[in-house]
């Protein structure tokens, strides 16, 4: 699935904002250490993804999508 990881404006270090296109996963998670590297200083972005029992869990980023 696709998924459009948001970073919290306030506070720093605050759980992102994971959610798919039609929003039937949502969820606010910390990004790890390796999921940080990956948003760069982006505020957003978007990554092929699964869906964790506990957590959605990011594999590869990909280009800006139009939603």
């Amino acid at each position: 699935m696709i998924v459009k990881v948001q970073r919290a404006l306030h506070p720093a270090g605050a759980a992102s904002l994971i959610y798919n296109q039609s929003k039937s996963v949502m969820r606010m998670q910390h990004l790890s250490k390796e999921d940080l590297k990956k948003m760069g200083d982006d505020m957003k972005a978007y990554f092929e993804a699964k869906n964790d029992t506990n957590k959605v869990i990011l594999l590869k980023r990909i280009p800006d999508q139009d939603w």
